[in-house]
């Protein structure tokens, strides 16, 4: 029998609810179908907030890289990606729980019997003349001709393609007159793609066969109503230590600017309105369900936390009793992480 080489990497600020979210689910569904996990934990969080999250990893036996300030997505997933020793890589993010036995041992055999040769989600993310480019360039059809990127979670790939490309895993701009020779463009104005399309263009260049699988967002999750998913991206939640949440004085919890203060931002619209309702209910799920324990040196956070959501939620105007509505779909969306 082949032995096994499957590789997790996670880049995260170590927001230490969200941390318990993600191993619930890592414990829960799916620990046994990988062999190594890799996380780089960067923040400027207080250091005892710090030390429990790293020390939690360190509980699951994952090898970790730390940074004592936010780091942007794209090069902290280069970093673990370069750590990596094992041959076939999950991309992660802390966003992103699987809630079903299964799902992520189907999607490494994919790609290691040959069925395909990445398992990836599809997104758009960048400028219409590249999709459209990128459509044109590939031959795309369909979805995939609308969203050609791929998600920076629910990747499952060999790592060997992976380092065939440049290495730059985030977000890239490309200047007017700058030649994009992988899809036949040169822009005429200023252009750029999110974290991971630079990527995604490249892993298409390769000539590589793709196996497409939802995301999954948590606003599709939503509009389909079918509770609980077999796996969810809720979004946007690595931001509670980014500026999301803050402190008596409007430091952000994270502290990635000692200096800087910061004020709550404006909800121009609806759509704005509910997102932020959402984000801050997810954020309370996460508190309330998996606090920190008392004896911990962290555990005074637990107060901090909460006292920053509640903030958050006057300084926005958000509508309590959409945030309490919301915070009841949670109970039924992750129902699986939060069933004994």
């Amino acid at each position: 029998m082949t032995s096994r080489s499957r590789a997790v990497v996670l880049p995260t600020p170590g927001d230490p609810y969200i941390t318990a979210i993600w191993l619930e689910s890592y414990k829960k569904f799916w620990a046994g179908d990988i062999d190594q996990l890799y996380v780089c934990i960067n923040s400027g969080v207080e250091e005892s907030v710090f030390q429990y999250t790293v020390d939690m990893f360190h509980a699951v036996g994952a090898k970790i890289l730390t940074a004592r300030q936010l780091l942007s997505h794209g090069p902290a997933l280069g970093q673990l990606i370069d750590l990596c020793q094992e041959d076939f890589v999950f991309i992660a993010e802390d966003d992103f729980y699987i809630q079903r036995q299964g799902d992520l041992a189907k999607w490494f055999s994919i790609v290691e019997t040959g069925q395909a040769d990445a398992v990836v989600s599809l997104r758009g993310c960048c400028s219409e003349e590249i999709i459209s480019h990128t459509a044109r360039r590939f031959g795309l059809r369909g979805r995939a001709a609308a969203q050609p990127n791929f998600w920076p979670s629910l990747c499952v790939i060999k790592k060997s393609n992976l380092v065939k490309t440049d290495g730059n895993y985030g977000a890239k701009t490309f200047k007017a007159g700058e030649p994009i020779p992988q899809i036949n463009l040169t822009p005429t104005k200023t252009t750029g793609g999110d974290t991971f399309v630079w990527a995604s263009i490249q892993l298409r260049a390769l000539g590589l066969s793709f196996y497409y699988e939802d995301q999954n967002r948590l606003i599709d999750v939503i509009r389909r109503g079918q509770y609980p998913p077999p796996w969810i991206h809720v979004g946007s939640s690595s931001t509670s230590l980014g500026g999301g949440l803050l402190d008596e004085e409007m430091h952000s919890l994270g502290h990635y600017s000692q200096d800087a203060t910061f004020r709550f931002p404006p909800v121009p619209d609806r759509n704005i309105l509910e997102h932020f309702e959402r984000k801050y209910a997810f954020w309370y799920i996460a508190r309330h369900h998996w606090p920190i324990p008392e004896n911990v040196p962290a555990s005074y956070f637990n107060g901090v936390y909460a006292d920053a959501i509640t903030r958050a939620i006057h300084g926005c105007n958000l509508r309590q009793a959409e945030v309490d509505r919301h915070c009841q779909m949670f109970l039924q969306i992750l129902a699986p992480l939060l069933s004994e």
